[in-house]
Parts: structure tokens; C-alpha cells; sequence
């Protein structure tokens, strides 16, 4: 059955039960243009329904909502004629901006990520979210870090660390998580669990690098 004459009998039931003016709306989350078909138009018969096509939709004009459910739509929108990693990044780093800081954003950002894939854009928006954290949770601002934690003394501590993190990542790539999660950790408002599922690393990675911090 077409999505018209599904939503032509919604709209009968609706009516009938509570006899209140009813409208109707299909929201589309493809990449494509829908085939999908709006209107009834036969003898004694004329129906239609509202349809939105969610990529029709300038991506700034999710970006203008406080609400993350709705700032994070922006990754489903028309990303205009800017390149795709800019407007990415503009995405990203809104959402990862979010105040109060917390779980409703922490979730913002993971499901950020599942729609992304919608897109084929969640490698993008994982690596942003992974440069966003490095700006976001700034460790050089932290008492520990200014009374002798240089970054040479840190690049020279990931030797230490397990093969399990080293996989897959270069040494710049894991200079840059093992700054990211200091940053997470001198901010103090996440838990380590937290802080491994949003910087996709692992948790004795995170606590590691706690012990060292309180050691430093």
C-alpha cells in the first residue's frame, strides 16, 4: 500500500475518534529524491498530505535550535554549496558546544554519529567530533599540566601505553587522544566511561592517564 492511501486511512480514524481538524505530515530522511506520492486525486476522491524532505532543508536552520534532538537534524540537511568537511565541522561544533555540558550532550554526539551514516558521513563527523574534543577540554588550563606535564613528557609517556590503543592510530593520532581525554579529565564532569565512548579509546586507556595526571 502507497504511503497516501496509508496516511488517507490515519486520517479517517483520527477524525472519527476525536473529530478535531487533523494535519498531516511524512518528514523524509533519504539522501534521494522521494518517489513517494502526496496525493489522492480520483473520482469523488481528493486527498493530500504534507511532505518534507528533510535534504531540502538548509542545515543552519537546525543549528538555530537550543534543543540537541533538533540541532543534530543539521547532518540531514542541505549542506548548501559548502564543502562537505566545512559544513561538518560547523555541525560538529555546535553540537559539541552544547550548554550545560552533560549526558543529554554527550548523547547529542553519539547520535549524531548514527545519523551521520544516513549521509555516509560518519567517518567525517567522528574524526571532527575527535578535533572538537582537543579544543573543547583544554589541558594546558589545568594546575597539574602547568606545573610540569609538557607535551614532549606526554608524547614521550605513550610508549607506555597498551599495543590494543596503538593499533590502527599514528603517533600524532594518539598524541591527540591521549590530549583529549587530559583535557576531559581536568575538566572533571564526565566519568571515565564517558570519556572512552566519547573519544572512541578504551577505558584503561583513560584511566592510565588519570593515574599519571595525579601522579604529576
Amino acid at each position: 500500500m502507497g504511503m497516501a492511501w496509508r496516511m488517507f486511512q490515519y486520517r479517517g480514524l483520527i477524525s472519527q475518534k476525536y473529530g478535531l481538524p487533523v494535519k498531516q505530515y511524512v518528514i523524509y530522511l533519504g539522501a534521494g529524491a522521494t518517489q513517494m506520492r502526496a496525493v489522492i486525486d480520483e473520482e469523488d476522491l481528493s486527498f493530500r498530505f504534507n511532505l518534507i524532505e528533510i535534504r531540502q532543508i538548509p542545515y543552519p536552520v537546525f543549528l538555530q535550535s537550543d534543543q540537541a534532538s533538533e540541532m543534530i537534524l543539521a547532518i540531514l540537511g542541505n549542506l548548501q554549496s559548502k564543502p562537505v568537511e566545512e559544513a561538518v565541522a560547523d555541525i560538529v561544533q555546535n553540537v559539541v558546544q552544547l550548554k550545560p555540558p552533560g549526558l543529554e550532550r554527550e548523547q547529542a554526539i553519539r547520535q549524531l554519529e548514527v545519523l551521520a551514516q544516513l549521509r555516509g558521513l560518519q567517518r567525517i563527523v567522528a574524526e571532527k567530533i575527535s578535533t572538537m574534543a582537543l579544543d573543547f577540554f583544554d589541558i594546558k588550563k589545568d594546575p597539574r599540566y602547568q606545573e610540569g606535564r609538557t607535551e614532549g613528557k606526554l608524547e614521550g609517556e605513550l610508549k607506555g601505553r597498551t599495543e590494543g590503543e596503538l593499533k590502527g592510530r599514528t603517533e600524532g593520532e594518539l598524541i591527540a587522544k591521549t590530549e583529549a581525554v587530559g583535557r576531559a579529565l581536568a575538566k572533571g564532569k564526565l566519568t571515565v566511561d564517558e570519556i572512552a565512548d566519547m573519544l572512541n579509546v578504551s577505558v584503561p586507556f583513560v584511566e592510565d592517564i588519570r593515574r599519571r595526571m595525579n601522579a604529576g
